[in-house]
């Protein structure tokens, strides 16, 4: 596998010995140019802490990005430095045919990997799971449907955030173009996120926005001060309604 790091190429003799179980798509490749005698008879600790290191023994090689592979046989020898082609090819069959090394390492990877809780974001749900094949209909379904026809499609899908976020596509080009039961939860959700108390929000909140706009009061010029002064006093306002 080839790779650009900083404008400088780096070249991976490789040997995938599996998938990774949490990214669809990501095959984990282990890097030939280890000694594969350093992985053995390591406790699981050590096994971990072994793919920690630097560099890492295994590399995470994702379908989607167009990885640049080059079989092993194309490959000019000075490319492999103080290893031969025999040597790299010798140490991909013993580890294809040591099962019980790649298992160990594979678990040894998922043990170190984090455990993220699902997010409470409805737009980063999507990233939770891939769609079902019925779900990738309906997503096709919607855009090729009138606007005043998708929202009939709205609730029939299985994932619940396709279908709020159908919804609020809706909502953006033309509220009244939902059923007033939705047109009222996507609103409802629209003030919960403006009058989020987070503190670090993803969005711009009523809060956010007040203290970016007192920042910005500190250097403005006397044309901005008139504008960011009547927006201060507009965002107070929506401040006390609330």
């Amino acid at each position: 596998i080839s790779e650009n790091f900083f404008g400088n190429a780096k070249h991976t003799p490789v040997l995938r010995i599996g998938q990774d179980t949490k990214q669809v798509g990501v095959s984990l490749c282990f890097d030939l140019s280890q000694n594969l005698n350093d992985f053995r008879n390591l406790t699981d600790s050590q096994l971990q802490a072994k793919l920690a290191g630097s560099p890492k023994p295994l590399k995470k090689v994702k379908g989607n990005a167009a990885p640049f592979l080059t079989p092993l046989d194309d490959v000019p020898d000075h490319i492999f430095g103080s290893l031969s082609r025999d040597d790299l090819c010798v140490r991909s069959k013993e580890l294809s045919d040591d099962e019980g090394l790649r298992v160990r390492i594979m678990q040894a990877y998922a043990a170190m990997q984090p455990e993220y809780l699902p997010s409470e974001h409805i737009e980063k749900t999507i990233y939770e799971e891939f769609a079902t094949n019925a779900d990738n209909t309906r997503m096709l379904r919607f855009h090729q449907l009138s606007w005043d026809g998708r929202y009939k499609i709205c609730d029939q899908f299985e994932k619940q955030a396709l279908g709020f976020l159908a919804k609020r596509l809706i909502y953006t080009h033309n509220p009244a173009l939902l059923p007033s039961a939705w047109r009222n939860e996507i609103e409802m959700h629209i003030e919960g996120r403006i009058h989020s108390n987070e503190l670090k929000p993803e969005w711009t909140t009523l809060a956010k926005a007040r203290a970016d706009c007192t920042t910005m009061l500190k250097d403005a010029s006397l044309e901005d001060i008139a504008l960011l002064t009547k927006y201060l006093d507009y965002l107070n306002l929506r401040m006390e309604l609330f």
